[in-house]
């Protein structure tokens, strides 16, 4: 089984799951987060994980209202995270 884990933080809450699935080799780990906290938090990524990561969504202009900049960012994440599946999809490495 191929198993896809989206987080910004990778591992983060995820990371037993990962250990557990990734030391089956009847199923495949892929997991995508934001690339400078993949860089950090690789000594607590299992082995036998393959890590996609996307660069640090820029903020929202200083035009945005305040009470969207979250939204916005949260927005702009969303759209670096869908450049990532689509390379994914075209490698084939979809989830089963």
């Amino acid at each position: 089984m191929r198993l896809l884990f989206i987080h910004q933080n990778m591992p983060g809450q995820f990371r037993h799951l990962l250990q557990h699935f990734a030391s089956d080799p009847n199923h495949q780990v892929i997991a995508a987060g934001e690339q400078t906290r993949l860089e950090a938090n690789r000594a607590n990524t299992p082995q036998g994980v393959r890590l996609f990561g996307y660069g640090s969504p820029h903020q929202p202009d200083s035009h945005t209202h305040p009470y969207l900049r979250s939204t916005a960012s949260a927005v702009l994440r969303g759209q670096a995270v869908v450049k990532i599946l689509l390379a994914l999809k075209k490698q084939d490495l979809l989830p089963t």
